[in-house]
């Protein structure tokens, strides 16, 4: 189904009720897609909509000679295109892939790509796919190695 509900509080009050009615709102969201920049503190920004990753990801890297380690689990990795779509959209900026985080990222699996990192000096971003594994993974690798310095 290609339709989003949202329901918005109506502004005119119930004639039977002091509160306000509520309403629903059906947009399709194949042509009236989201998209936009947002921009929170601290962040540099939060990219969304169709195309995104395509249309941003290169702009994302701290420079143009920056090179981007992927995490992301092994069911992303092997069962779908997306991880092959993104190490092609880095190109040559792309340093390596880590698909075997489990769930939880358990430490042997953090030990393993933090060794990877570590080991090529020109890694200055890790890029996360994936869930709440990958993504802490990422989190937790970025701070072991800036603790090894």
């Amino acid at each position: 189904m290609n339709r989003l509900r949202t329901i918005l509080p109506h502004l005119t009050p119930s004639k039977h009720l002091n509160t306000p009615q509520l309403r629903t709102l059906k947009m399709d969201a194949t042509t009236h897609p989201l998209a936009g920049l947002y921009k929170p503190n601290p962040l540099k920004g939060l990219y969304y909509g169709p195309n995104t990753v395509q249309n941003n990801l290169l702009s994302c890297l701290p420079t143009s000679s920056s090179k981007a380690f992927i995490i992301t689990g092994s069911s992303l990795a092997t069962k779908t295109p997306l991880i092959k779509q993104i190490e092609s959209l880095l190109g040559s900026q792309h340093a390596g892939t880590f698909s075997n985080i489990k769930e939880h990222a358990p430490i042997a699996q953090l030990d393993q790509a933090t060794s990877q990192v570590h080991a090529d000096s020109s890694i200055d971003t890790i890029i996360a796919v994936g869930g709440g594994s990958p993504i802490d993974s990422a989190k937790a690798i970025s701070f072991r190695l800036h603790e090894k310095g």
